[in-house]
């Protein structure tokens, strides 16, 4: 039956795919499956710490990635997004005056999508899985989120009397009544699950495989309902009818359920895929063609185009430390993992050494008769004839004592590889004495160093997420689109984004807004450049006045030190409304120019026969940066 059906050849091309990057792909799930057990603390039972009366396991790897997920995850991400120069925007001014309008239409665009699809929240889940496994991989697509509401609304009803019959009059009652609305249409961005994500095993990088494999797993109910009209697995999209879907995964051999352990099953005893059907999007870049298959038998539909303009893979895939040539990188808890379980090892034979040490243990003579009749408690009198009839077992406490050392060593080594800070832990170094201020700086700073460029291959990844939304946003945005945004004087106002702003070349910058410590430095920074730039603004301003300088703005440093403090609504600190004037002279009171002031005297200073030259707000020699602004305030009422 098969042969006759459509696109027979992309089945079958999408079956050798899959089986091709199979072998690979399972030895790689094994060690996924090893790691995730190792990071939550299960103890094997064949491993050396299992063999001890003692079975401690605490998890300390999952403390360590922890640790570090609190670098790596920030409390915003934010995009910031400006044109890219072209010579266009040089020769032709109202083609840069476009591109600038349409980059502040993708900014409001893009800040609305981001807050309203929760993207902030794939952080999490995104660097964890990195951790973890050595690699992690996003989707990005659009995406069409409907929510079902109950609402109260009148309805016209017409009045009986007791008898039932209609009296001619009709009022208004509320009724309830269930809709499906429409809360967000848009990209939306989805970490996916590694084991499901399969690539050639000889693949340097996903920008190099020729092509991949993304496994989904959809209900029943889900497959039918896109059959429906306009639904993605019709006819029209090159695939089989739905009795022809029903049929093949009907006669065949379910194979998907013959997969490797999974630690749902062994941790939870949950099966992950029941009552799911499994799906392939085969992505061949090559051919540019995209091909679903459902159970392995059956096919969905073949697109012979890429369904998004950008031409590439809709994924984005992250390794905080890559590894050579390869797709998956080298993961934090296969650097600690069996540090871990050496760790526990010697854990639990301390344990059981210290049981023999607290449990007293007592050695008798043959001769002794009844042993169990002495008593064993504070103050017992035994009655013996000879002492070393009933002697006591001294164990020798120096090996528990180089137990402990070792232990401690173990955890620094543990924080070492994983690149937290050993030094927080109290473990010793015989290189750095991390104990005192100078070499915990030191650890500090290496540490924090190593944390940055993780940092930055998350950032890098986001921003190839970032494009691909943008892309997005140009291809299936036809129609002004409204956005509400807050303006001045913190008042809602809506902003329509008309599609023809969106088309071009822009250019990202990622600002996530970091965690209180970092923020605390940036706004020391931002408060110590506005210090500075209010010094020397008098200057630049008399210099511009005379054409030897270029006008400083004032609000873009306000606007960084606003920014600073984590707030992005920057619009809503800056009000429409005049500002009171000033009195005359630019400084504290009266308005009227003390005696021996020139008329002539630049920016309202007085001359320089003033009373103090180091604490009047007119002296030139001031360093208080509000009389700086004063000035520059007198000056441009000017």
């Amino acid at each position: 039956m098969a042969k006759n059906l459509p696109n027979q050849d992309a089945l079958e091309r999408a079956k050798s795919y899959f089986d091709e990057c199979r072998k690979s792909h399972d030895e790689f799930v094994a060690d996924v499956e090893k790691r995730y057990k190792v990071y939550r603390g299960v103890l094997e039972a064949a491993s050396d710490a299992a063999q001890w009366t003692s079975k401690a396991h605490p998890p300390y790897v999952m403390h360590i990635v922890e640790t570090s997920l609190a670098s790596l995850i920030d409390d915003k991400l934010r995009y910031r997004i400006k044109p890219n120069a072209t010579m266009d925007m040089y020769l032709d001014p109202a083609a840069g005056e476009l591109a600038r309008k349409g980059a502040r239409a993708h900014q409001i665009l893009f800040d609305w999508q981001i807050a309203k699809d929760g993207f902030t929240r794939i952080q999490r889940p995104f660097a964890l899985q990195n951790a973890i496994v050595g690699m992690t991989v996003a989707k990005t697509f659009w995406a069409q989120k409907e929510e079902t509401r109950r609402r109260m609304v009148p309805e016209e009803q017409e009045l009986v009397n007791e008898f039932g019959m209609s009296l001619g009059i009709t009022v208004p009652v509320m009724v309830e009544k269930t809709e499906k609305v429409v809360v967000y249409d848009g990209p939306t961005t989805e970490v996916r699950d590694v084991r499901d994500f399969l690539f050639p095993g000889n693949a340097v990088s996903l920008r190099a495989a020729p092509y991949i494999v993304d496994r989904v797993w959809k209900t029943p109910d889900e497959i039918e309902a896109g059959f429906a009209e306009g639904g993605p697995f019709g006819p029209a999209r090159g695939g089989w009818s739905l009795k022809e879907v029903a049929d093949a995964i009907s006669t065949s051999k379910d194979e998907s359920r013959e997969e490797l352990p999974t630690r749902e099953q062994d941790l939870f005893n949950i099966d992950r895929t029941k009552g799911l059907v499994e799906l392939w999007e085969v992505w061949d870049r090559e051919r540019q063609e995209v091909t679903v298959v459902a159970n392995r038998v059956a096919l969905l539909a073949h697109r012979k185009s890429f369904p998004f303009h950008h031409g590439d893979y809709p994924f984005a895939v992250c390794s905080t430390q890559p590894d050579l040539f390869r797709i998956p990188g080298i993961s934090q808890v296969e650097k600690i993992a069996h540090l871990q379980t050496l760790l526990w090892d010697i854990s639990n034979q301390s344990l059981d050494n210290l049981r023999l040490v607290n449990n007293a243990i007592f050695m008798f003579r043959p001769d002794i008769e009844s042993p169990d009749e002495y008593e064993f408690c504070p103050g017992a009198r035994w009655m013996v004839e000879d002492p070393k009839q009933v002697a006591p077992w001294s164990p020798d406490p120096i090996p528990a004592e180089i137990s402990l050392g070792r232990e401690a060593l173990i955890k620094g080594d543990m924080q070492n590889l994983a690149g937290g800070f050993p030094f927080s832990s109290g473990s010793d170094s015989q290189f750095v004495d991390q104990k005192t201020a100078t070499g915990a700086s030191i650890v500090t700073n290496l540490a924090q160093r190593s944390l940055d460029m993780a940092k930055q291959q998350l950032r890098d990844s986001y921003e190839d997420i970032g494009q691909q939304r943008m892309d997005l946003n140009q291809q299936f945005i036809r129609e002004p689109f409204v956005v509400p945004i807050l303006g001045l004087d913190d008042e809602q106002e809506l902003e329509e984004i008309m599609p023809e702003l969106l088309s071009g070349d822009f250019r990202f910058t990622l600002d996530p807004l970091p965690d209180a410590m970092i923020r605390q430095e940036e706004q020391a920074a931002a408060m110590a450049l506005v210090n500075t730039i209010a010094q020397v603004y008098p200057i630049v301003a008399m210099a511009a006045q005379n054409g030897a300088a270029t006008p400083l703005n004032i609000d873009a440093f306000i606007e960084d030190l606003i920014k600073a403090h984590g707030k992005d609504d920057v619009a809503r600190y800056f009000t429409k409304k005049t500002p009171m004037a000033l009195p005359a002279g630019g400084g504290g009171g009266g308005g009227v120019a003390p005696p021996g002031a020139s008329a002539q005297s630049p920016m309202g200073v007085t001359a320089q026969q003033s009373i103090d030259p180091s604490v009047s707000p007119s002296s030139q020699q001031s360093l208080s940066p509000i009389a700086a602004l004063q000035r520059a305030q007198a000056l441009d009422r000017s």
